[in-house]
């Protein structure tokens, strides 16, 4: 793992969101220039796609990609939102601004209730665009079906989801929701945290299962042959 987390063996091209044809530019443009080919591999954010169209997409770049990772929460940093984490990690950077202006000062906040809070302030925006994105997909494929029908299942689909442990972490926008604690943070404590600060502040155990073995996937890639 420590070759992946130095990027060595492979490199890391942003390609500015859900883009499949980008992909295949970049690729295509690669193998042009280098007169060779390359492996390559694809990690994308879920947003609010249906499961149906990742699989959809997945199979069609299977011959083109060693593997195509579409996370299975709306954004990678919804895997920050632990709030247990983000409890050490504001208690250390509490603890840091104590040191550094010798103003004693203690944490104790509760992220957990400012998490719960803003998702469920938000949840008729991400229903709203869990169904439009459903609405998308299906109208695509089969203009016949009846919107009314369309959106029942979506609804189903989306309480399911949303009434999963820790189901409104996965949906809300993570990038917002760190937002949001970060201003709580910043009124009560005049602290904030940064993406490293909670990683450092997180358990093993609380690093998502579907990230350890992306980094599993990523170490195995970086190492295979090209033929």
């Amino acid at each position: 793992m420590n070759e992946v987390a130095a990027r060595r063996g492979f490199a890391a091209i942003p390609i500015e969101g859900f883009n499949i044809d980008r992909i295949r530019t970049i690729k295509k443009g690669i193998e042009e220039t280098l007169g060779q080919r390359i492996l390559a591999c694809a990690v994308l954010d879920r947003d609010f796609r249906p499961k149906e169209e990742i699989e959809e997409i997945q199979k069609s770049l299977k011959s083109e990609l060693c593997f195509l990772e579409v996370h299975d929460v709306k954004e990678i940093e919804n895997f920050l939102l632990v709030p247990a984490a983000l409890d050490r990690a504001a208690h250390n950077k509490v603890k840091e601004k104590e040191k550094r202006t010798n103003v004693p000062a203690k944490y104790t906040g509760v992220v957990k209730t400012v998490l719960d809070d803003y998702c469920s302030e938000n949840k008729m925006e991400v229903l709203s665009q869990f169904i439009h994105s459903r609405k998308t997909f299906i109208r695509l494929r089969n203009s016949s079906r009846h919107e009314t029908d369309i959106t029942t299942e979506a609804l189903e689909i989306f309480e399911q989801e949303w009434g999963m442990p820790d189901g409104p972490l996965k949906l809300v926008s993570g990038k917002e929701a760190l937002n949001c604690v970060n201003t709580y943070l910043q009124a009560n404590y005049s602290v904030s945290l940064t993406p490293l600060k909670i990683i450092e502040a997180m358990g093993e155990k609380e690093v998502s299962s579907s990230i350890q073995a992306l980094l599993q996937r990523i170490d195995k890639f970086s190492r295979a042959p090209v033929e």
